[in-house]
């Protein structure tokens, strides 16, 4: 596949199209030699709004407009400003969560007739914003199942001694637009922008079948908000995935793009995305973010680099189970496994979980006769899937 402009020639296209390069990633050392790149600080005056506004959302028979009176009190915290929302004498409502418009699930070859092959595979980076190459760390201490392509129980992760993970405090470009997922369904997870107002995520953590449905994507997650502001998070609008039912493998296609109401990518920026070789099998090319719930209860993001795919396993429609020993735990789900191509970080697939194989013999697994190993996601279908958001979902 050429590209020309950091965007694909227009070509008829086969099942299996290899969307990005297929020249190797950048080397872990080239990366983190690469310098801070600061912004110019000129922020949109509409994320300026965004950034100190918390929105929040009122269901009833409420015939005049809120007020929401502020004063200042004290008590033993010190000085606080309490807020109270007024709607009138003897009117009922509710605060509720913004639903999703639409929830659509089709098969890959009605995805890939809705595709502009034009699209771009590249990240996007404001100018306004910084770009960091390194994390900057802090200290702190560290289902239901579904099938997997050869047939196995895909269960909880697995953590890989030593732990390798490490806590961080940053919302720099480009791990600044990953963020947490909380959802209708009681679910939290993790998800990454790869559009001007499009997540991807892991398609498990959607409450698929709830009557009230709904998720909110906080970018930059940390503590109960964005490092970005207080205002920065978005309701999903839509959500699309894959029909995993027929030949179709629901882990090697547990993943769906979704549709923001706020243009978050385009404010902060996003991941680019590509497709996996298995030339690339076993060597250190990727880093994965996500918000574990054994790292800080879920509420501070988790980072480890220097990871390598052992074997992959893939089907008749494109998708592709990578297995790696990356230390993961819940709420990593959904989150990205990267590399860097020329400083260009793209997205290669989400990780779904766990799962184990029996023992050949007396073979000295690691936790005796059964191998267990963690599981991302991608694939052909996966790029086409986020190509079909760039494309459809402005």
């Amino acid at each position: 596949m050429e590209r020309k402009n950091g965007k694909q020639e227009a070509k008829k296209t086969p099942q299996f199209q290899f969307f990005g390069e297929n020249k190797n990633p950048d080397e872990l050392e080239k990366v983190l030699e690469r310098k801070f790149i600061p912004g110019d600080g000129k922020i949109p005056d509409e994320l300026k709004v965004l950034k100190n506004t918390k929105s929040i959302y009122l269901q009833g028979d409420i015939p005049i407009k809120p007020e929401m009176p502020v004063t200042k009190i004290k008590d033993n915290d010190g000085e606080l400003w309490k807020i109270e929302l007024s709607v009138g004498e003897n009117v009922p409502f509710t605060e509720v969560h913004r639903s999703v418009v639409s929830e659509i699930r089709e098969d890959i070859d009605t995805i890939q007739k809705q595709i502009d092959n034009n699209i771009s595979f590249n990240s996007h980076r404001p100018s306004w914003i910084d770009a960091n190459f390194s994390p900057t760390f802090i200290s702190e201490p560290p289902l239901n199942k579904i099938k997997s392509i050869n047939g196995k129980d895909i269960i909880p992760y697995y953590i890989f001694p030593p732990d390798d993970r490490k806590v961080f405090c940053d919302a720099s470009w480009p791990r600044g637009v990953v963020g947490r997922v909380i959802t209708s369904g009681g679910k939290t997870g993790t998800a990454v922008l790869v559009g001007r107002r499009t997540i991807v995520t892991v398609g498990h953590v959607w409450p698929w079948g709830n009557q009230t449905k709904w998720m909110k994507f906080v970018p930059a997650y940390y503590d109960g908000v964005s490092l970005h502001g207080v205002g920065v998070e978005s309701y999903v609008s839509h959500v699309q995935g894959y029909n995993t039912g027929g030949s179709t493998s629901a882990a090697g296609h547990d993943y769906i793009v979704c549709r923001l109401f706020e243009q978050l990518g385009e404010y902060y920026g996003y991941f680019g995305f590509n497709g996996y070789s298995n030339s690339w099998n076993n060597k250190s090319y990727w880093s994965i973010i996500g918000y574990p719930d054994d790292v800080a209860s879920g509420r501070r993001p988790s980072f480890q680099d220097n990871i390598s795919v052992e074997k992959t396993h893939s089907d008749s429609t494109g998708g592709l189970e990578m297995e790696t020993k990356a230390d993961l735990n819940h709420g990593n789900s959904g989150g990205p496994m990267y590399a860097w191509w020329e400083g260009d970080p793209r997205v290669v697939g989400v990780v779904v979980g766990g799962k184990e194989y029996s023992s050949p013999g007396f073979w000295p697994w690691q936790w005796g006769n059964k191998r267990k190993i963690n599981v991302v996601a991608g694939g052909s279908a996966f790029c086409k899937l986020i190509a079909w958001a760039r494309t459809n979902w402005p």
